[in-house]
């Protein structure tokens, strides 16, 4: 099995898209490197051109990006340090996402990062 490599062209384009955020507008393509390239590309396949990027960046990672509403509760909790505390995971699992953050910012969740250690 081929392991999934970013390349320079991926990492400049995740870096616009965090860059994106970030600056909470919009202009991710507008401004990349690559921009005419990837102008071409979805000319011709009608796709966003980051979509394939952030599919190999889930690949790598096994983190799931593009989460439902329905499923999001569980799936972010996938692969954190939360999963290795069974306790702690067990709590998390039956609250909404919502609820996760609010814990996650009270200070009640300071016992358990430091039973982590």
């Amino acid at each position: 099995m081929k392991q999934t490599e970013l390349t320079e062209k991926d990492l400049h384009c995740l870096a616009r898209i965090i860059q994106s955020e970030e600056s909470m507008h919009s202009v991710k393509c507008l401004y990349c490197r690559y921009a005419i390239e990837c102008k071409e590309d979805l000319m011709q396949n009608k796709k966003l051109p980051y979509m394939p990027v952030l599919k190999k960046l889930e690949q790598i990672t096994g983190v799931n990006i593009f989460m439902s509403q329905k499923t999001i509760q569980k799936e972010i909790l996938a692969g954190s340090w939360i999963e290795k505390n069974p306790e702690l995971l067990k709590l998390f699992s039956g609250m909404t996402f919502a609820a996760q953050i609010c814990f996650l910012k009270s200070r009640d969740i300071l016992k358990y990062v430091q039973q982590g250690k």
